[in-house]
């Protein structure tokens, strides 16, 4: 019989693992992630995801901007493959699923799936809907929650390319006895894609592909094969965009608390830092964003609309109290980039200096851009009135040009927060070395990215 599992009540924490593989997703593999980490996890349950790229280096580098942490396989070897392998990465876990790089987790849905596992004597499956509402829900059938010891016991996936999880289901009923077991709490939405492989004519439900594999499959069952060898390849751990942030406020958010200031905000969302942590961690962290452009400031106060202590003030960050001059391209030279919104080019270099606003568009001059008039404040005068009182554990900067006099405000005042994401390429050497210099006469390590540096106060 399989052993039976820990049901959370003693003190070590239980591990659900989630293997997400990455194929052609680097459209949606970063709202796959950010649903799952923001899951809600039972007592006792902490979230152990693990993300894979498969011979796919588009959606890795979406993952390396989005700062997702992940596993790169140069060759496609199947997704089959890279499930064993993430799971075989640290054998420390006591429930595994796996997800669809494409797919979106709702609120509740790892909890519910956890729950119904642990009551169950047979495998969890959850329910979908198609990501647009015209569908369901509908029963899962690719998707389901399993012990380690019944993966190990079935030996994983088989190497194939399509149809590996009903083998997986059907060698497990035949050795152990054990059924599909739905659980109407559990729901995600599912993205109907043409380029599926469930939708090719041999790769699909009835095709050749898939029949012959099923065929084989099955034979092995009435012969008793019900054991496998797994089949991994080895993974290159990669890093993902400010990884060493996220790492610093996982050990830092652990004990309680946090509060962010952010400067030069933007929308909030788009090729953020720390979006995706903050929404994930939204019941422990309050936020503090300063944004001074209008059309963004009304992009990021929706985007943080349902972050329940999330505050915004409309104005430049300065030495002195009162107004500031930006410079921005103007609407007839914004060009949309992959993944990101029209607006995001100009808004993203607005800067007090029209030259560092010219540089999205080296083909424009000084007639296209537009001058913009703003609130200018003192950032100890915000936080005083904002966030009065309250330690402050991470301020992030990215002003296009202003950094530098922000960080030594920073470290000169009685501020001094624990953490300091600032951007470094907009400053001069010269300059840039002062502020260094300042920085660890302060207590803090530095760590650089390309072009931004995070100090970590020690």
């Amino acid at each position: 019989m399989p052993e039976e599992i820990d049901n959370g009540d003693n003190k070590k924490p239980q591990i659900c693992a989630v293997a997400i593989s990455a194929w052609k997703a680097a459209d949606w593999v970063e709202e796959c992630v950010r649903s799952v980490l923001a899951q809600e996890m039972p007592d006792g349950w902490v979230l152990d995801p693990r993300i894979g790229t498969d011979g796919c280096p588009e959606s890795s580098r979406a993952l390396e901007r989005a700062g997702i942490t992940h596993y790169v396989n140069k060759t496609n070897a199947g997704t089959y493959v890279m499930f064993n392998s993430l799971f075989a990465l640290d054998d420390r876990w006591d429930l595994g699923t796996v997800f669809g790089a494409d797919d979106v987790m709702l609120p509740g849905y790892l909890k519910a799936l956890i729950e119904h596992s642990l009551s169950s004597s047979g495998l969890a499956m959850p329910w979908w809907r198609a990501y647009d509402g015209s569908k369901g829900p509908v029963r899962s059938r690719g998707i389901f929650m399993f012990r380690r010891d019944l993966y190990r016991s079935a030996g994983g996936f088989r190497p194939e390319r399509v149809g590996m999880d009903s083998d997986f289901i059907d060698r497990l009923r035949k050795k152990h006895g054990l059924l599909k077991d739905w659980t109407n709490d559990a729901v995600f939405l599912r993205r109907i894609r043409d380029d599926s492989l469930t939708r090719g004519k041999k790769t699909g439900m009835g095709g050749a592909y898939r029949t012959g594999i099923m065929e084989r499959a099955d034979a092995d069952i009435a012969a008793g094969k019900l054991v496998i060898k797994p089949e991994t390849v080895r993974l290159v751990r990669k890093k993902g965009r400010y990884a060493d942030l996220r790492e610093e406020l996982e050990k830092r958010e652990a004990p309680g608390h946090m509060n962010i200031v952010q400067i030069g905000a933007n929308d909030g969302r788009t090729a953020d830092p720390v979006y995706g942590y903050i929404m994930a961690a939204k019941e422990r962290t309050s936020v503090l964003l300063i944004e001074p452009q209008p059309e963004v400031f009304e992009e990021l106060k929706k985007n943080y609309r349902d972050h329940p202590d999330a505050r915004f003030v409309r104005c430049a960050v300065g030495r002195k109290e009162g107004v500031l001059t930006l410079y921005r391209l103007k609407k007839d030279r914004w060009k949309a980039r992959k993944g990101l919104p029209a607006y995001r080019q100009a808004t993203g270099a607005a800067s007090a200096d029209p030259e560092t606003a010219l540089k999205p568009d080296p083909s424009a001059g000084l007639d296209d851009l537009d001058v913009l008039t703003v609130p200018c404040r003192r950032l100890e005068n915000i936080i005083a009135e904002h966030m009065p009182g309250e330690k402050i554990d991470l301020v992030i900067t990215d002003t296009e040009g202003a950094d530098a006099e922000i960080v030594e405000d920073l470290t000169r005042s009685g501020l001094r927060p624990g953490r300091i994401l600032f951007e470094h390429c907009r400053t001069p050497a010269e300059r840039m070395k002062a502020v260094r210099k300042e920085l660890k006469k302060n207590g803090y390590v530095l760590i650089d990215y390309k072009e931004d540096t995070l100090a970590v106060r020690k």
